[in-house]
């Protein structure tokens, strides 16, 4: 079987936009020259940092596109973000650690 999963992550994971319950995040596609079949979509996983090493809240969000719109979130916290690609062999590496925090209500 000559194909692989992605063998590399994506790149330059960067935040968007951000409000007090969504942070709007987008990264570069995988390189075609990169890929050994086609890219299916991306898992974008989140943490929520709540200062307890077992008290981690992780979700995970599969997209087709290279964007997603991270809602319903708790405001003024910090989340730990990282983005990968799959295809029909596998899920790639990890993009590395975006860290983002969500807005205060504005008053």
């Amino acid at each position: 079987n000559l194909f692989s999963a992605p063998s590399v992550a994506p790149e330059n994971v960067t935040v968007v936009n951000k409000t007090s319950t969504s942070i709007f995040i987008a990264w570069d596609a995988v390189p075609s020259n990169q890929r050994s079949s086609n890219i299916l979509g991306y898992n974008v996983n989140w943490t929520l940092q709540t200062g307890h090493a077992d008290r981690k809240l992780t979700e995970e969000l599969s997209v087709e596109m290279v964007y997603a719109n991270l809602t319903g979130l708790r405001k003024s916290r910090r989340f730990n973000i990282t983005v990968s690609a799959f295809n029909e062999c596998g899920e790639g590496p990890r993009s590395a650690n975006l860290f983002a925090k969500t807005d205060e209500d504005s008053k």
